[in-house]
């Protein structure tokens, strides 16, 4: 398989209507007579009997069209609405889309590759690139201390003090003791949250009628801070990491403190001197610039967001298993702190620009830092270029919400076995073997016993299985 030349993805191929078609590509897949505009509105399709798929992504097969059928054949009646582009050696190489953003009895729109959705936890990926380019602008590496770049006023407690032992890397691979700490603290079985709190205002009320706390808050992290990992929790000196793995999104919300400053002591945004970097929604609002000024806007991924931005068009998430149950909508209106860890809003199409970017585009990410990214697995699942992985990369993200009867009413008659109205999405960004780079994202509930990283795997199997064999037989 010849390397191709290595091009930036252009989001731009997504929005074509029709492409050239290549030796054996397949047909792209329209519903006859329902791709017609409704009152004008761009975007919109005439909702007169519902399609099982519609896909209007251009390209939607090309170099990869066999990759692309596995991915459909998986998720095709088995999801309310899918989105996947891929790319090759860095060059786009085809999209795709079926079902519904949202369903025809909640706007009728359908899903394309280029329909932006929460992305749950693929943040962290994003995240790990963004602390990757800031530590080395500082002449830093994964390996040195967090404890410098969280706020001068939190009181500290053990691995988080300025000499403290806590590395971002640590931070990176959820190896930190965060959670289990976490898990300790919201028992509050000592009465310890509960003094933690105090004189916390605005988490007090927000905790009014609850022990728990929440630690990708502001005032989450900052009790998480001051008391510190607890000893139980803490590896030996000579391990390679400061705690045992748990997974937890506090590992990366704590980036919306330390990316601000990280970002002021690289001069490379010398306005930031004038920021209140004691102010909550000042931190979430610097991390999401320099995310989009640094990482995405360069690969031309151009308006996105830590929150809702499409409005009245924004995706829908669905239970597959409760098809009458009405969709949820987003609601987030602006940057949290919990943005590093689960926060950013994209398209299945910029979510494989990124990733194709990442891999092979040494301005945005020099070599040394994807080699570091990989070898350590920063902003990778554990189990990425494992015994029965090799070569692949990938993080995943799955939400869930739960019953919300003032907008859906009495749901009751929805539950099931299977979930039960739980209206979820589900994302994952991945780089495969033979120069192969893909996002999949999901809408719903999925009825396919696997996960959507797991169907990238598949295809990317099947795919590479049936190149061998028109191989051995002379195609």
């Amino acid at each position: 398989m010849s390397k191709k030349p290595i091009i930036a993805l252009l989001s731009t191929l997504a929005a074509t209507v029709s492409v050239a078609t290549t030796a054996g590509s397949a047909e792209l897949h329209r519903y006859p007579g329902t791709y017609t505009a409704a009152g004008g509105d761009t975007g919109r399709v005439d909702c007169r009997p519902q399609p099982t798929r519609i896909n209007l992504s251009a390209g939607a097969y090309g170099p990869l069209a066999d990759f692309g059928k596995a991915i459909e054949s998986r998720l095709d009646g088995n999801v309310v609405g899918y989105a996947y582009a891929l790319s090759e050696y860095g060059r786009f190489a085809g999209s795709g889309a079926g079902g519904w953003a949202q369903k025809p009895e909640d706007g009728c729109r359908p899903m394309t590759a280029d329909t932006r959705l929460l992305i749950a936890s693929v943040s962290k990926n994003i995240s790990a690139v963004a602390v990757q380019k800031l530590l080395d602008a500082n002449g830093l590496s994964p390996f040195d201390y967090i404890g410098p770049w969280l706020p001068e006023e939190w009181p500290r407690g053990p691995g988080f003090e300025v000499n403290g032992e806590l590395r971002f890397a640590d931070l990176l691979t959820h190896r930190s003791g965060v959670n289990q700490t976490i898990q300790k603290l919201d028992s509050d079985s000592d009465g310890k949250l509960k003094e933690l709190s105090d004189g916390l205002g605005s988490f007090q009320a927000a905790n009014a009628d609850q022990t728990q706390f929440s630690p990708n808050t502001w005032d989450g992290m900052r009790i998480l801070v001051e008391n510190g990992i607890e000893p139980e929790f803490i590896n030996p000196p000579d391990s390679d990491y400061y705690g045992p793995y748990s997974y937890k999104n506090a590992n990366y919300s704590l980036f919306s403190v330390i990316t601000p400053r990280l970002w002021l002591a690289s001069g490379q945004m010398p306005i930031l001197q004038f920021a209140d970097l004691g102010d909550p929604a000042m931190n979430a609002l610097v991390y999401e610039a320099y995310v989009t000024d640094k990482v995405l806007e360069p690969v031309g991924v151009i308006g996105a967001h830590c929150y809702v931005t499409d409005g009245d068009d924004a995706a829908l998430y669905y239970d597959i298993y409760a098809p009458d149950a009405p969709g949820s909508k987003p609601t987030s209106d602006e940057p949290s702190t919990a943005c590093p860890a689960k926060g950013w809003y994209l398209s299945a199409m910029e979510l494989a620009n990124f990733v194709a970017n990442v891999r092979y585009n040494e301005d945005l990410f020099p070599h040394w830092l994807r080699e570091e990214m990989d070898q350590y697995r920063l902003g990778w699942s554990k189990n990425a270029d494992t015994e029965g992985y090799a070569g692949f990369h990938w993080h995943g993200g799955d939400f869930f919400w739960g019953y919300q009867p003032e907008v859906q009413g009495d749901l009751e008659g929805f539950k099931t076995e299977a979930g039960g109205a739980s209206r979820e999405l589900h994302s994952c960004v991945m780089k495969m073997p033979y120069g192969i780079e893909g996002a999949l994202v999901v809408n719903s509930s999925v009825a396919y016993p696997r996960s959507v990283c797991g169907i990238l795997i598949e295809a990317h199997q099947e795919w590479l299985q049936g190149q061998e064999i028109g191989i051995s037989i002379g195609l």
